[in-house]
């Protein structure tokens, strides 16, 4: 029987280190805000978090994602509702993994081949 259900060490928080080399497709279902209490030298501080339709984890959002969701969807968090992601995995130099969050369901602005210079 697998007693990892028992442990208390599961998170309702998907991490990248977990996924690495995967690419998820997920619709944003709610956004949350979290509130962390100060840790070491960390601040408590507060964090956007996405819940996704039929899935058991989500994803807290880091300041770039955050960021890049706000300039795709606007500043209300309640535009995002419904849109289609895709997150990927990336491995920085200098940090553990993170996510790239990008949005699926925008047309991307197409290439204008024909600029005279």
């Amino acid at each position: 029987m697998d007693m990892t259900q028992y442990s208390g060490s599961e998170s309702k928080w998907l991490k990248a280190a977990d996924m690495l080399g995967q690419n998820l497709r997920v619709r944003i279902a709610k956004v949350e805000i979290l509130q962390f209490d100060a840790e070491g030298s960390k601040p408590a501080s507060k964090r956007a978090a996405l819940l996704f339709e039929g899935k058991e984890k989500g994803l807290v959002l880091n300041p770039t994602n955050n960021k890049y969701l706000c300039k795709t969807y606007g500043k209300d968090s309640d535009s995002w509702i419904g849109h289609e992601i895709g997150l990927s995995t990336i491995e920085y130099d200098d940090f553990k993994p993170g996510w790239m969050v990008k949005a699926l369901d925008v047309e991307e602005a197409p290439f204008d081949d024909d600029i005279p210079f």
